[in-house]
C-alpha cells in the first residue's frame, strides 16, 4: 500500500512540475479582411487559440485555434473615394454577378517561430513571430447568382493555408499580438461545385488575400 501510494504521490508532483513549467496561454482574439476591391472578399471573425510554448525565451511554440468567420460579397457595388481618403455610401452599378453571405466555423494548427528583442519599448520583452495556419473548416451560406430567382444555400468543407508576419509586447503574463496575414482561402472553386444547372455566368476571383489579426495573450 505504501508503495502504491508512494507511486501515486510521485505521478502527481512530475505532472504537477510539468503543467507548472508548460508554458500554456490562452489566446482570445479577432481578424478582418481589410480590402473592398470587386473581386475581393470581406470578412471578420473571432478566435480562441491554446498555445504551448516550452520556455518564454523559446523559439517555437505551437498553437490549437478555434475560429469563426463571417465573410460577404456583392459585386454589385462600387465605393468612391474623396480626394481626402474617405469613401461616399455605396453606389449599385446593376446586378451582382455573386452575392452572398456566409460563415465558416475552422479548427487550425499553429507552428511559429519567434525572434526574442528584448525590450525596447519599455515592455518586459518585445518579441516578431513568423506564424504557419493549417486550417480546416465549414462554409455555410445563401447565395444569390445571377439571373437565378432563388437564393442556393451552400454548405461545404474548405482547407487553406496562412502565413503572417507579427509583433508581441509582453507584460508579465499578459501579451497583445497582432499580425498581418496572407491566406489563401478562396470560396470560388466550392461555389462553382454548387453553381445552379446551367447557369454559365463568370464567377469572379472569391480571394480573401489579407487578413489583419489581433490576440490577446494570458498564459496559464
Amino acid at each position: 500500500m505504501k508503495k502504491v501510494l508512494l507511486s501515486i504521490l510521485i505521478c502527481f508532483s512530475t505532472i504537477n512540475g510539468i503543467y507548472a513549467e508548460s508554458g500554456f496561454s490562452i489566446n482570445p482574439g479577432f481578424f478582418l479582411s481589410p480590402l473592398n476591391e470587386s473581386d475581393m472578399v470581406s470578412g471578420l471573425g473571432v478566435s480562441v487559440g491554446l498555445e504551448y510554448m516550452k520556455r518564454e525565451s523559446s523559439i517555437f511554440s505551437v498553437e490549437l485555434r478555434a475560429k469563426y468567420g463571417y465573410y460577404k460579397f456583392d459585386d454589385g457595388t462600387s465605393y468612391t473615394y474623396n480626394s481626402d481618403g474617405t469613401y461616399d455610401p455605396p453606389v449599385n452599378r446593376g446586378e451582382a454577378r455573386l452575392d452572398y453571405e456566409l460563415s465558416c466555423p475552422q479548427i487550425a494548427i499553429v507552428p511559429k517561430l519567434y525572434l526574442h528583442l528584448g525590450d525596447p519599448f519599455d515592455v518586459e520583452m518585445f518579441s516578431l513571430f513568423l506564424e504557419n495556419e493549417f486550417s480546416a473548416g465549414i462554409m455555410t451560406g445563401n447565395f444569390k447568382f445571377k439571373d437565378v430567382s432563388k437564393k442556393k444555400h451552400i454548405a461545404d468543407y474548405i482547407f487553406n493555408y496562412n502565413i503572417g508576419l507579427g509583433a508581441e509586447f509582453r507584460w508579465s503574463k499578459y501579451s497583445i499580438a497582432c499580425s498581418a496575414i496572407y491566406t489563401t482561402m478562396n470560396f470560388r472553386e466550392n461555389i462553382k461545385k454548387h453553381k445552379p444547372l446551367n447557369y454559365d455566368q463568370y464567377i469572379p476571383n472569391q480571394d480573401v488575400a489579407i487578413l489583419i489579426n489581433a490576440i490577446f495573450k494570458i498564459r496559464i
